[in-house]
């Protein structure tokens, strides 16, 4: 609780009666004194008391109209507080979204269109003024940036009706927000330009996929899966059969994860890495439904940038998608499309040590950032993920199935780790980005030959044993050097 001026000047007044009744030796005086000063002390009990009630009774509710979004989208945020009798003084209540979002007032009618009761204001900041029960603000937030967002307590603030003490207080709860990173709408996987069923987390393979062993042949019913009947016994027998099968052991998923430079290829939000990124979590989606463990290794041009063990936590999923929509490749693109380095940890250090010395929420806020100026868990000198996937998949134990998100750049790398992610029982999906579905050219001819070459490259890795290999990146792309080799091929006939 805090006081005014007001009641200083009051209490002033009790100290001077108190001296005069001292000095002029009149107890009359310090009558005085003890009357005024009594008379505080009753109006600052009555005030505690007062703002004790208010504070249990009083609700603070924050909605935003959309929980999770989009970067560059707007959420609209209510904020609204009621009481259930009349508040016996004013209470101003404020937001306080966190640092990194941008506010602007939101408009009135948004904030009354659903309770025509309530005071409505715009803004971070209302007041519920006395002998009222029900006030509301509105105010939208947009963010620039990806992350997840948590609006602290909104603070309420009393006076009393005589202007001389004061409190503040949280009120309500916290509010999650959590901002997307733009991604790409037409994601295409599959195979030499068809696109695959339930890719992400059936992975469309002939295998009989992780955890089941074949047990035997029965006649099909209805209902079951068209890619368990057996064509060879169904071709013998004269009649639909299908493949029994029992769970076995327990196999884990793991995500491996180029972050490389060749990464960043495409344009702004719809780079290799941005389309890797959707089967990256609708994968760590589907292990979530089915309780199956799943760790995450990422890859730089430098070494391991994230080192996730297998989990099979709800906290343990919610922090690979964390990390996941975190992530960038090593290279950025500006907005003139020019090719940048990402900084280095010189240069991070040294924008740290300029933050350090700030003094505002924005310098604490990116403060972190730039403190740790090596991101890498661990570095290697050549060949990253080959590396990393012989040293981190060695280290699991059991069945595994290892999910490569990678490019076509580096083929000889990329059979190397083929080589390792499918010994023993393990399996691999490897989900490849061709380059020539993100080169800027007009020559769609060139683009579909280099296109080709890649599709011959993906059918070298699906006939391996145990390995199922997709190509990723923009449906509308592949139409179009689908279209313009047929269109070709017309051509070539009619001459």
């Amino acid at each position: 609780m805090g006081v005014t001026r007001r009641f200083w000047g009051e209490a002033g007044l009790v100290v001077v009666l108190a001296g005069l009744a001292v000095l002029f030796a009149r107890p009359i005086l310090l009558v005085g004194a003890a009357g005024v000063a009594g008379w505080l002390l009753t109006r600052q009990y009555a005030f505690v008391r007062s703002v004790s009630k208010v504070s249990s009774d009083l609700a603070v509710a924050q909605s935003a109209s959309k929980g999770a979004l989009r970067v560059g989208d707007e959420s609209r945020v209510l904020l609204d507080a009621e009481l259930p009798q009349p508040a016996p003084f004013t209470i101003d209540f404020e937001a306080n979204p966190p640092v990194g979002l941008e506010v602007r007032e939101s408009d009135t009618d948004e904030v009354t269109e659903n309770d025509a009761d309530e005071v409505a204001e715009t803004g971070l900041r209302a007041s519920l003024s006395a002998g009222q029960r029900a006030a509301a603000t509105a105010f939208a937030v947009r963010c620039p940036l990806a992350g997840a967002f948590e609006f602290d307590r909104p603070t309420a603030s009393v006076t009393d009706r005589t202007g001389r003490f004061r409190a503040t207080f949280p009120a309500g709860s916290e509010l999650d927000l959590t901002v997307n990173p733009r991604g790409p709408r037409n994601v295409h996987v599959g195979a030499g330009g068809e696109a695959v069923q339930a890719p992400f987390g059936e992975y469309a393979s002939d295998d009989t996929g992780p955890g089941f062993e074949l047990t035997g042949i029965r006649s099909y019913v209805p209902g079951d899966e068209v890619n368990h009947i057996d064509w060879n016994a169904t071709a013998r027998l004269g009649e639909p059969h299908v493949r029994k099968f029992e769970t076995t052991t327990e196999r884990a998923s793991v995500l491996l994860v180029d972050c490389r430079s060749s990464m960043a290829d495409g344009a702004e939000g719809e780079t290799k890495f941005d389309y890797v990124r959707q089967v990256a979590l609708a994968v760590v989606e589907h292990a979530r439904d089915r309780g199956d463990p799943l760790a995450l290794y990422a890859v730089g041009d430098d070494g391991l940038l994230v080192d996730q063990s297998p989990t099979t936590t709800e906290e343990g999923y919610r922090l690979i998608e964390r990390r996941l929509r975190a992530l960038e490749p090593e290279e950025i693109t500006d907005d003139s499309g020019k090719r940048t380095e990402a900084i280095s940890p010189a240069t991070a250090r040294r924008r740290a040590q300029r933050l350090h010395g700030e003094d505002s929420a924005f310098a604490d806020r990116l403060e972190p950032f730039f403190a740790d100026a090596d991101p890498y868990v661990e570095r290697v000198t050549d060949d990253p993920l080959f590396r990393v996937a012989r040293t981190r998949l060695d280290q699991l134990h059991g069945a595994v199935t290892v999910v490569a998100l990678t490019d076509d750049t580096r083929r000889t790398e990329t059979r190397e780790v083929t080589k390792i992610a499918r010994r023993g029982d393990d399996h691999l999906r490897a989900f490849l980005t061709p380059t020539a579905l993100f080169e800027d050219e007009a020559d769609l001819e060139a683009s579909y030959d280099r296109y080709a070459d890649f599709e011959r490259f993906r059918r070298e890795l699906a006939n391996l044993d145990r390995v199922t290999a997709f190509e990723v990146g923009p449906g509308d792309r592949v139409e179009a050097l689908l279209a313009a080799n047929r269109m070709q091929k017309r051509a070539r006939r009619g001459a």
